[in-house]
């Protein structure tokens, strides 16, 4: 399975970099049993996911234990938590 985020045009079927970078991503993994992300996406998850790289590039492992939970505005808590 291949994550990538972009714009696409639907045409017919849809068309655009993120669907030719997901297939790119797929071609290059080579049958390996893992979730793989592009480097936008992986830009777009924060610190409650654990992320890996291997020759095939980045792997969504899953979620991570984070300590503190609370979200942040500009660096500073705010009084909303994580479920």
């Amino acid at each position: 399975m291949a994550l990538a985020t972009g714009r696409a045009r639907l045409i017919e079927l849809p068309v655009g970099e993120a669907i030719d970078r997901a297939s790119r991503i797929l071609r290059d993994a080579n049958g390996t049993a893992a979730i793989r992300i592009d480097d936008t996406t992986a830009g777009l998850l924060d610190a409650h996911f654990d992320l890996a790289r291997d020759d095939a590039g980045l792997v969504l492992r899953g979620l991570r234990e984070v300590g503190d939970s609370s979200r942040t505005l500009l660096g500073k808590p705010t009084p909303f938590r994580r479920a």
